[in-house]
């Protein structure tokens, strides 16, 4: 976490923070985290970020919400829980 925040601090302006999104709460227990919007071409940033469920969703709500990101440029994928066996 420590990595991104550092590296959105440097890539996003200040004018990007104050546009926050909303970032719908996903239960990673219970649903799959994964979005891939389609990237925009204003957006200064594209994001792709995979991993452990919980930390995907904790870096998407620190880039969309916290920072302002727009929603449409990162990609989000929540491959595994830690401590949930894949049963697939």
């Amino acid at each position: 976490m420590p990595a991104v925040a550092a590296a959105a601090g440097e890539l996003l302006t200040p004018a990007a923070s104050e546009v926050a999104q909303a970032v719908p709460d996903v239960d990673v227990d219970a649903e799959i985290l994964w979005e891939v919007p389609d990237v925009v071409a204003s957006v200064p940033l594209y994001a792709w970020l995979a991993g452990e469920a919980g930390v995907i969703r904790t870096l998407r709500r620190h880039l969309v919400a916290e920072r302002g990101l727009d929603r449409r440029a990162v990609a989000f994928m929540g491959y595994w829980r830690l401590g949930q066996a894949d049963v697939g």
